[in-house]
């Protein structure tokens, strides 16, 4: 019975960390972006400031002229860290509002490995890389 117990403690402790590691805010610094194709090779690399804003509920990029890139309501969203922000990965699913048309639904991660972190966008056929300093 003792383990019973102990072993839910232990996973409910772990699905609050969990949760609120995704309900975190955070902000990443991008100099680079990348697009690539089906096969993740670069297709058009640009050296351009950014920075990705995401909250409980949404996901925000902008220019560092303060020009908005995106913004993007969170649908579902899934964190598995094993350390916040250096060893693990964030997944949200995203409805992109732009300012010219259309609603487009898309998905988003943050991986992260040793430190180093890397944001994407997957939407259609489009594949995005930040590179995050």
């Amino acid at each position: 019975m003792k383990k019973y117990i102990l072993g839910l403690a232990i996973t409910l402790v772990a699905g609050v960390s969990a949760l609120a590691q995704c309900d975190s805010t955070i902000s990443l610094k991008t100099s680079r972006q990348e697009r690539l194709n089906d096969k993740d090779e670069v297709v058009k690399a640009q050296d351009d400031v950014a920075t990705i804003e995401i909250t409980k509920e949404k996901i925000v990029i902008t220019k560092d002229d303060g020009n908005n890139i995106m913004d993007a309501t969170i649908t579902k969203k899934s964190c598995d860290w094993k350390s916040f922000l250096k060893d693990g990965k964030a997944t949200y699913e995203i409805r992109i509002t732009p300012p010219e048309g259309e609603v487009k639904e898309a998905k988003a991660w943050i991986e992260a490995t040793a430190g180093k972190k890397t944001f994407y966008i997957l939407m259609n056929d489009r594949k995005i890389k930040a590179i995050i300093d």
